[in-house]
């Protein structure tokens, strides 16, 4: 029986990945509460879904990960890290728009925030402002 829980899951959270990164929002909404329907024990449901974020920041879907973190997954240093490398302006907006402090160190170092080239000028591009303070 356990197999058959853990082998549900694992197809439940490649499906959900697989809707996370090509942005069909509705099949992962539908994902999503199936997930919820499952008896996870004592695991934490929402940290196994993280990965679905990261695909949908590298996969510029600003409205799959919008949907995420307003399910309760959370914004991290790898999921920043996806919407930097890919260039994902929307995504980073989502971030900010969902309580992302970009001043508050994620641990990639270089200052108490982001500092990358690419981070700064997004933000001075879009009349942001990232304060650095040493």
């Amino acid at each position: 029986m356990q197999n058959d829980h853990t082998d549900m899951s694992s197809d439940l959270l490649r499906q959900l990945s697989e809707a996370s990164s090509t942005g069909d929002l509705e099949k992962a909404k539908i994902i999503f509460q199936q997930w919820q329907d499952i008896d996870h024990g004592s695991q934490n449901p929402l940290e196994l879904l993280q990965p679905a974020l990261y695909l949908a920041a590298s996969g510029k879907q600003a409205l799959t990960a919008s949907y995420l973190l307003d399910q309760g997954l959370y914004i991290d240093k790898v999921a920043v890290n996806a919407a930097v490398s890919a260039k994902a302006t929307d995504v980073l907006e989502v971030y900010l728009d969902h309580g992302w402090d970009i001043n508050k160190s994620l641990g990639l170092g270089g200052g108490p925030g982001l500092t990358t080239r690419f981070v700064a000028s997004f933000f001075f591009d879009s009349g942001l402002y990232y304060i650095y303070s040493c």
